[in-house]
């Protein structure tokens, strides 16, 4: 019982308590930050995921465009039935559709 009634030990055990109690609100913030990037980094993968989704269908309209502009000069440079033209572009297109998801 003696060192309880020392005051320089119960100081000192209020001091450690004191220590811990910090550390311990240290640490819930640390664990409630990396939570919050967690989130964030599942958030911007989804971002990414979406980007380069939207980059793939902004590079098949590209392609489409090409295809029709080329089947345009086509038909405007020579005296091509239009009809059978565009009957052979649309399958140009869902062969290279077809072509590409493979």
């Amino acid at each position: 019982m003696e060192y309880f009634e020392n005051d320089n030990f119960v100081d000192l055990l209020e001091e450690k308590d004191k220590k811990c109690a910090e550390y311990a609100s240290k640490y819930k913030k640390a664990k409630q930050d990396r939570e919050n990037l967690l989130e964030r980094i599942a958030i911007l993968e989804s971002d990414n995921k979406e980007m380069e989704r939207q980059l793939t269908i902004n590079k098949k309209h590209e392609e489409i465009e090409t295809i029709f502009s080329k089947l345009s000069s086509l038909i405007l440079s020579s005296n091509v039935d239009v009809t059978s033209a565009l009957k052979h572009s649309e399958k140009e297109v869902i062969n290279n559709l077809l072509g590409d998801s493979k």
